[in-house]
């Protein structure tokens, strides 16, 4: 009884390590372990580099220059997405999300989360405030 169960854990250790590589192979493939561990204001600037980063960015600057509902919409849709991208782990399984913290490929959002957050409230903000006169 006491080999099965050992038998069972070893097994189990030696594909958690292999799960674990492929969590930031499939994660963040671009991601190299000698950088070091990914900290909340390196996952800003990972996300501001992002497609999706820079078409919030992008959006942000036409909505200030342009200023009418179309390019609201599209910044807080695109500030949505953002979001739910960030936050993409915390519905994964918990092992998922460890293992991608713990490898350091992955950062926590808790300054991305507010800076996604600040672009959809500028936009409102833009939109809401009277013409100069």
């Amino acid at each position: 009884m006491k080999a099965k169960v050992l038998a069972g854990l070893s097994f189990y250790g030696g594909t958690a390590g292999i799960a674990h590589a492929q969590v930031c192979a499939q994660m963040r493939p671009d991601w190299v372990s000698l950088d070091g561990a990914m900290t909340p204001l390196g996952e800003v600037a990972y996300f501001s580099a992002s497609p999706l980063g820079l078409a919030l960015i992008v959006l942000l600057i036409l909505h200030l220059w342009v200023a009418n509902r179309l390019t609201l919409y599209l910044v807080l849709v695109a500030a949505v997405f953002s979001a739910l991208g960030e936050t993409e782990l915390f519905w994964a399984p918990s092992h998922i999300q460890a293992l991608s913290y713990s490898e350091g490929c992955r950062g926590l959002p808790w300054l991305t989360l507010p800076v996604i957050g600040a672009c959809a409230v500028i936009a409102i903000i833009r939109s809401y405030r009277r013409p100069r006169s």
